[in-house]
């Protein structure tokens, strides 16, 4: 937000070399940060694709967007990375087997869409996305998860849409969305399913769309969906 204008400007147009803040030029002020080696840089959006590169780029902590792809090397994300600032991170087709999140956690203020899909995550802590409050977007599709457990979304009060498609989940626990109260949309699609039980979504008041098409589903309780 520009500080002496009634003006929000997009992460993307925060360093881009055009000043949308007329009066204040806050937007254009301390942008003296290096795009990292093999990436590309949009402002403080950071776009790095890698197929043999065993470590990420550095950041520096003004970033407000990460996307990296195609680390195929890569098995775990520096929990030393500070990144306070960062409003976006998309992370696939790497060799992490589980979600970062110690590297999250610094970027719990700011943060509202983490993806996650196409890499090889096969559990979900309870505190893997602890205190993630403004947290909007999150996709962990086409993973190798396959169990969703109590309460692990618990702290993501302001969820809207929660993508868990293309895995192996078998069983998702009673209380599994508790506090989801903002979720509009759940992918669960082509999983492995068997059965829907009234309780799960108890709590998602505000939820418009399910997808459970291509799971093994042969038993749905009557209420789970009222």
């Amino acid at each position: 937000r520009c500080t002496t204008e009634n003006l929000c400007v997009h992460y993307y147009q925060v360093c881009d070399g055009v000043i949308h803040c007329k009066d204040s030029k806050d937007d254009e002020k301390l942008c003296d940060f290096t795009c990292p080696d093999g990436c590309l840089c949009v402002g403080l959006s950071v776009s790095c694709k890698s197929r043999n590169s065993t470590i990420i780029p550095e950041f520096t902590n003004s970033i407000r967007s990460i996307y990296l792809a195609n680390y195929f090397y890569v098995t775990t994300i520096d929990s030393d990375l500070k990144l306070s600032f960062l409003m976006s991170i998309h992370i696939s087709n790497t060799s992490i087997n589980h979600i970062p999140s110690s590297f999250l956690f610094y970027s719990r203020k700011y943060l509202e869409v983490i993806s996650l899909e196409n890499n090889i995550i096969d559990k979900l802590g309870n505190k893997d996305l602890y205190m993630l409050e403004n947290l909007i977007y999150l996709n962990l599709g086409s993973n190798l998860i396959t169990l969703i457990k109590d309460r692990c979304f618990l702290s993501l009060i302001q969820l809207k849409y929660l993508c868990l498609n293309d895995m192996l989940i078998t069983e998702i626990k009673d209380n599994a969305f508790v506090n989801l109260f903002a979720l509009t949309l759940l992918d669960l699609q082509n999983n492995q399913l068997t059965s829907i039980n009234e309780k799960m979504f108890e709590s998602a008041h505000s939820l418009q769309e399910i997808y459970l098409n291509n799971n093994n589903l042969i038993f749905v309780q009557k209420q789970s969906f009222n």
